[in-house]
């Protein structure tokens, strides 16, 4: 009798070993099976048996039709600067040049494609500076561009020479002009229609509507022009007075003497500005009454 519950127990041991066996089996399976199958060849991250992935895009296969897209119009540019320089083989210049726009177009980032529109327009068209600027491109694109690299180093030196030539051009009308002594007619002429054009281009930047003739007849002799309201007239009055003052108190002073007066009356504000209606969020309403407030009873401001 005694062997019986040994003999269970034993039985029992087996069972519990074969159990425990196979169950492990299983989940090993279990296991590969996710492996080899779950596993997401595009995802950026490894799958882990879990959902949370689940609702996350895959970005790479986005990319890959952007790819796609973007190498079928390279390779349609590429093709059309093929046609171009055939045409500009044979003479056929305005349709290379159309070819070569519609190349520009379609891919404007390709270095091949700025680099031989940058070689046809300097030798079509004599154009260095617009050449310059296409190898130029071609080089952001591309660092690595070997034709377009020894097409810049070329042009790059005419082009630098050129903007010499132009500044130094610029700097000779700098000294041709200051030479010019202050009592000459023409010199003073120059200066009273700059004037004009100064008060009629700022007062037509904030929507006056008079013209220039209109605009120095109001300057010169005072008089009203027909047609026009009061608040245009009192803005070239007023921009004009602005600039005399400005003239007459600040800049006819002695050398290094740049500053405003020094009396407080000249900067009194005697009413309020009128800034625009803003109307702040509603969670910052309060904080920005409170801040109003303690500005409005700061004693700084109530000295002023």
């Amino acid at each position: 009798m005694r062997s019986v519950p040994v003999v269970v127990v034993f039985v029992l041991g087996v069972l519990c070993s074969l159990g425990v066996h196979y169950l492990l089996c299983y989940l090993q399976g279990l296991s590969s099976h996710h492996d080899m199958v779950l596993h997401k060849t595009f995802s950026p991250i490894p799958y882990d048996g879990s959902d949370k992935y689940n609702n996350i895009p895959a970005p790479i296969i986005l990319a890959e039709k952007h790819d796609l897209q973007h190498s079928s119009s390279n390779i349609e540019a590429l093709g059309t600067i093929s046609a171009a320089i055939e045409m500009k083989k044979t003479g056929k210049l305005d349709k290379a040049l159309k070819l070569f726009e519609h190349a520009f177009a379609i891919a404007p980032q390709n270095a091949d494609v700025l680099n031989a529109y940058g070689e046809f327009i300097e030798e079509t068209q004599s154009d260095i500076i617009s050449a310059d600027k296409m190898y130029f491109k071609a080089l952001i694109s591309y660092p690595d561009h070997g034709q377009a690299l020894v097409n810049r180093q070329r042009t790059a030196l005419v082009v630098e020479e050129l903007d010499r030539d132009f500044l130094r051009k610029i700097d000779d009308k700098r000294d041709k002009v200051s030479r010019i002594p202050e009592s000459d007619p023409a010199l003073c002429k120059a200066k009273k229609e700059s004037y004009f054009q100064h008060i009629y281009h700022t007062v037509g930047i904030e929507g006056n509507s008079m013209s220039l003739a209109q605009t120095r007849s109001i300057v010169e002799t005072r008089m009203a022009v027909g047609g026009k309201s009061i608040a245009e007239h009192n803005e070239i009055l007023g921009l004009d007075l602005a600039l005399k003052y400005i003239n007459n108190t600040l800049i006819n002073r002695s050398p290094g003497f740049w500053y405003v007066p020094s009396d407080p009356s000249i900067r009194r504000r005697p009413h309020p500005p009128h800034p625009q209606p803003h109307h702040p969020p509603h969670g910052r309403i309060h904080c920005v009454a409170q801040f109003r407030l303690r500005t409005a009873h700061a004693p700084a401001t109530i000295k002023c």
